[in-house]
Parts: structure tokens; C-alpha cells; sequence
């Protein structure tokens, strides 16, 4: 979130889209099998937070990657690697 960094723990459906809706979101991270409806919802609420997509194995890793900068892998990444990609996207961000 803009004010405060908070993290919130949501499913991907209406709760995602009254999240997003809010505006408070510059990050999301959640599956890479579930971009199109973080995107979808994105767009639908006018909010462009950027996405840290979460790949299940090294396929879907590599799949991830030609379409995003940054891409955690669930099976390697700690906490605190997903601590620092969020630091560093809203460093860029600005």
C-alpha cells in the first residue's frame, strides 16, 4: 500500500477486484497462473499496480520471464527475497 507498505492476503475474485479497486495497491503478487485475472481486475478498477509474478516450478519460471522483469520462484525464493523484489519495485516506481 502507498501509506504504511501494509500487506493483504486476498483470493483472486471479488476480493481481489474490491483491493485493486481501492487504489492503495502499487504491488500484487500472486501466481503467474493467475496474471490474467489480476490483470483483468487491474484494468477493470483503473489501478495499474505492478505485478511480481510467483512461479510454481523452473518451467513456469522460464515462461514468466519472457514476459516480466522480476519473477519469484516459489520452490527457492524465501521471505525475504519477495521482501526485497517489493523494495526494489517501488524504488522504481519512484
Amino acid at each position: 500500500a502507498r501509506s504504511g507498505h501494509g500487506v493483504r492476503l486476498v483470493s483472486i475474485d471479488e476480493e481481489l477486484q474490491a483491493e485493486l479497486g481501492s487504489g492503495a495497491y502499487d504491488v500484487v503478487i500472486a501466481a503467474y497462473s493467475d496474471q490474467s485475472a489480476v490483470k483483468a481486475t487491474a484494468q477493470m478498477s483503473g489501478n495499474a499496480p505492478t505485478f511480481l509474478p510467483v512461479a510454481l516450478d523452473a518451467d513456469q519460471e522460464s515462461q514468466a520471464r519472457e514476459e516480466y522483469e522480476r519473477v519469484m520462484l516459489a520452490e527457492k525464493d524465501e521471505i525475504k527475497h519477495y521482501l526485497k523484489a517489493i523494495h526494489q519495485t517501488l524504488k522504481q516506481r519512484g
